[in-house]
């Protein structure tokens, strides 16, 4: 599920989060590597937000990088504001809308909130510390039922690369604490999977393996590949409980990019197929259904699941992200975000949310609430 709840978390002790002129941002901060106890306590809004979107435009008109952040609210005005800069990916949400994460090209994280039609910076961009080590941020993803968050470096083992667990509050929307629970290679992200996760990386434990599943304890439940070879970059990953769903765009190989199919029995991890998609830059699923985002293919595709059949939903100019908010899709696509309908049948396009031109209206990342 990509719209989550932030959970709030309580502590035995006092958690202090230092500050740090980065030089970047005065509002820049590392988030301390306290210890924090997680009581399983919630905490959110009981009056969610109205619908929105929110995204970035990580140029100016005349190409030049730039931080700045747009928030659509229902009729149509425009919040401006600026926040670190991210030319890709997804904003995360919590359920009721009135916070955002998102990884930061520069590997550090913004945090905002929305609150009463106003938009406030949490955090500009975060360099988390975990045990004394900065986290460069790769991937995030927020854990709905325990106020915390999901961070991938994808650096090697030796500089730092691995996938750390960041611990919230919710109050502030602050993160507090940061741990690493595993060292990897080449880390891209992580998801839920069923009552336990599943990692997308190289060498966990020095294994020649790219799927990891491990409960929340961190123990590691079994091992997998995606790929029977080691010519992948990872681009893309989705899972549903069962079945799993891995993007490779890796374009410096004689290989075709492609996806792999793999499926989760509770005990194993079995390729169940293999097929080629130019460039899978983002995946969604919803039932039967996958939903694709072929950047250089400049193309939306569906997959259904039991029949293991790809097909055309839409051309898109370079798309790089489809996001799911509840049974309502979307595809950003250079400088559009387009609605899709979705019926058993699969995908179909149902008109723009947000449509912008030039390259100051080329759009990095993006969520809608």
């Amino acid at each position: 599920m990509l719209w989550l709840l932030l959970a709030c978390q309580s502590s035995k002790e006092t958690v202090d989060t230092g500050s740090e002129d980065t030089g970047s941002s005065s509002e820049e901060t590392d988030a301390t590597d306290d210890t924090v106890e997680n009581t399983g306590s919630v905490c959110f809004s009981n009056t969610p937000a109205e619908p929105y979107v929110v995204y970035s435009t990580p140029y100016d008109d005349d190409g030049n990088q730039v931080n700045w952040w747009h928030l659509q609210q229902t009729d149509g005005t425009t919040l401006d504001f600026e926040m670190g800069r991210a030319t890709t990916g997804e904003v995360h949400l919590s359920l009721d809308g009135s916070w955002g994460a998102v990884a930061q090209t520069d590997g550090t994280i913004g945090i905002f909130r929305y609150l009463d039609g106003t938009v406030s910076i949490v955090e500009t961009g975060i360099k988390v510390d975990a045990n004394g080590e900065e986290v460069y941020a790769s991937e995030i993803w927020l854990d709905s039922d325990k106020g915390e968050m999901w961070i991938t470096d994808q650096n090697w083992p030796n500089n730092g690369g691995g996938l750390f667990r960041a611990y919230l509050d919710c109050d502030t929307g602050a993160i507090v604490s940061a741990e690493r629970v595993f060292s990897s290679k080449n880390a891209y992200s992580v998801r839920p999977l069923g009552n336990d996760w599943v990692y997308l990386s190289r060498e966990i434990n020095d294994e020649p393996y790219q799927l990891s599943v491990f409960d929340d304890s961190g123990s590691i439940l079994t091992q997998g590949r995606a790929f029977d070879d080691d010519e992948s970059i990872f681009s893309s990953l989705a899972s549903d409980g069962t079945n799993i769903l891995v993007g490779d765009n890796n374009e410096f190989s004689a290989i075709p990019t492609r996806i792999s199919h793999v499926t989760w029995d509770g005990s194993n991890l079995v390729q169940s197929n293999l097929f080629d998609v130019e460039d899978p830059m983002s995946i969604v699923m919803i039932d039967d259904w996958v939903l694709i985002a072929s950047g250089y293919g400049n193309q939306i595709y569906q997959y259904q699941l039991s029949r293991q059949t790809l097909s055309p939903v839409m051309d898109a100019s370079l798309p790089s992200l489809v996001l799911r908010r509840n049974d309502e899709f979307y595809a950003v696509a250079n400088t559009v975000i387009h609605k899709l309908s979705f019926s058993s049948s699969g995908f179909a396009s149902d008109g723009d949310v947000v449509s912008l031109s030039g390259i100051g209206g080329i759009i990095g990342a993006a969520a809608v609430y």
